[in-house]
């Protein structure tokens, strides 16, 4: 009897410590931000209406890998950082904005695993003319998707860039999105970069363009093409 207590004292002192494990990688699988928002509402996950954060980088702080981050207001939003496989988006209909100040960077990806999937979508990043800035700074190896989202008014629109070509390549489907009004709209870093048909093997950074519009920038694509 005593070492059946004792089992079970085990076995929920195990789960005790897997599950505070658990909450410390992130608590939730879809979190939310709103201009009416609280970064003090990372204690109760960045959820809807009143509990919902004000920025993008607490609620993606709450959400585990795999989840979603959804901005419910049509407002601006601060800078943020990704570093893991997750979606954050703005709602259908919401104009989920990201103003960029002088030498600043709105979006930072940074890929740590090949088969991992970033998607942003429905997200606004507007330079303002200001000087030295970055819509968007993509590093690989993570597969990334910006999906119906808008770069102006920036240095450099859209920076993309892998570390080698066979483990960490940077690849991203920039799909039915529009850049307008920059520096240089999409730069790539790499071998073969920009170039259709490219294999993973001969190229350190493909950017793959399906819809969307790049016009009245300075630049359109600029780095290595491959053939």
């Amino acid at each position: 009897m005593k070492m059946m207590k004792s089992m079970l004292t085990a076995l929920a002192v195990s789960v005790f410590v897997l599950s505070c494990a658990l909450i410390a990688q992130g608590s939730t699988f879809r979190s939310f931000v709103s201009d009416t928002g609280s970064d003090g509402n990372t204690a109760s996950d960045c959820q809807p209406a009143i509990n919902a954060c004000r920025t993008f980088q607490a609620a993606i702080g709450q959400t585990n890998a795999g989840g979603d981050v959804v901005a419910l207001s049509s407002t601006g939003y601060s800078a943020f950082s990704v570093n893991k496989p997750i979606t954050v988006e703005g709602a259908p209909g919401v104009n989920a904005f990201i103003f960029v100040g002088a030498g600043g960077t709105g979006i930072t990806v940074t890929g740590t695993v090949n088969t991992d999937l970033i998607v942003l979508r429905n997200i606004y990043v507007d330079g303002l003319s200001n000087g030295s800035t970055t819509g968007l700074s993509f590093t690989g190896p993570a597969k990334l998707v910006v999906e119906n989202c808008t770069f102006r008014s920036l240095t450099t629109g859209v920076s993309v860039a892998g570390t080698n070509n066979t483990t960490l390549p940077a690849r991203m489907d920039l799909i039915n999105s529009s850049l307008y009004s920059n520096g240089t709209a999409v730069q790539s870093s790499g071998t073969g970069a920009n170039a259709p048909g490219n294999s993973v093997s001969t190229s350190t950074s493909m950017v793959r363009i399906n819809g969307g519009s790049i016009a009245g920038n300075t630049v359109g694509l600029s780095g290595p093409f491959g053939a």
